[in-house]
């Protein structure tokens, strides 16, 4: 998808904002990049692989331990991109 400056102005309309030219050519550059990252999110090829997920949790039951400690821990971290020392590493953000 390509995006045009006008495509800009008529988002920035609908959502009733004023944006000026500099600020829409910005804001261009920003979409357009979130659209190829989408793009790309999209196209991923995944695992056949069966994904393990929890059981789901029920507000308005009794609180309630039903599982030990751990019990999933390896079964989990064995599914993460990244694991150390028993924790799912993830990139640092700050």
């Amino acid at each position: 998808m390509s995006l045009q400056l006008a495509d800009i102005k008529r988002f920035a309309h609908t959502a009733q904002i004023s944006v000026s030219d500099e600020e829409a050519q910005g804001l261009l550059g920003d979409l357009e990049a979130t659209l190829v990252y989408i793009d790309q999110v999209n196209k991923a090829v995944l695992p056949d692989e069966e994904y393990f997920v929890p059981r789901d949790y029920n507000a308005v039951r009794e609180d309630v331990v039903t599982v030990q400690s751990g019990e999933y821990t390896d079964r989990m971290l064995a599914q993460a991109v990244g694991a150390q020392d028993g924790y799912v590493k993830v990139k640092k953000i700050m």
